[in-house]
């Protein structure tokens, strides 16, 4: 009858070429401790990690409703071309194009201006602008589900941050048990060359 083939020692489970080496130190077992209890930490923090962007969600959401109340919406009709724009090869700022433009105020007054337009827009085009409580023309208001996406990139960056710091704490406590084991390693070399030689 033949035997049950053995697995390869080098594709065995890291806990089991540990546990299941005689020659293992308590320094070899620490290791494999920490690095499960490391990956197990990192998987139950995401759990965590989307309770707080939970719980933060609706502060998120009214500040950006607050936003989208303080600025109104109108049109804006431009008197000019947009603007060429030459980009600078040593800048990494994006230039946008700008045009004159003219509008309805908020107290319904015209007013004129230079605002942002896309690339090739001409005279006359209309354009969606947004002006705030004092009636200056500011950005387009961030919308809820702009918002959401951004949440929730913060918290996978935040998880993944997460497990870099894991990864370096891991690396480094390796580091330092590779040069304690070194150490002893050298100690034993040291002390069995002087114990043939006293032979």
């Amino acid at each position: 009858m033949n035997a049950r083939p053995t697995r390869p020692a080098h594709r065995a489970p890291l806990a089991m070429r540990v546990w299941g080496n005689p020659l293992a130190r308590g320094s070899d077992r620490a290791e494999v401790v920490l690095t499960v209890g490391l990956v197990i930490a990192w998987l139950l923090s995401i759990p965590l990690i989307a309770t707080m962007a939970s719980a933060q969600w609706p502060s998120v959401e009214s500040q950006v409703a607050d936003v989208q109340h303080s600025v109104t919406a109108t049109e804006a009709v431009l008197l000019s071309d947009a603007d060429v724009v030459i980009a600078d090869p040593h800048s990494a700022s994006v230039v946008q194009p700008t045009a004159t433009a003219t509008w309805s105020g908020r107290d319904g007054r015209p007013v004129s201006g230079s605002i942002v337009v896309r690339v090739g827009a001409r005279i006359g085009d209309h354009q969606t602008i947004w002006l705030d409580e004092q009636g200056t023309v500011v950005d387009r208001p961030m919308t809820t589900q702009t918002a959401a996406g951004l949440l929730v990139l913060a918290a996978a960056g935040g998880w993944l941050a997460l497990g870099v710091l894991f990864l370096a704490f891991r690396r480094a406590t390796g580091w330092s048990l590779d040069r304690r084991r070194r150490q002893m390693w050298e100690a034993e070399w040291a002390s069995f060359d002087a114990g043939s030689r006293s032979t």
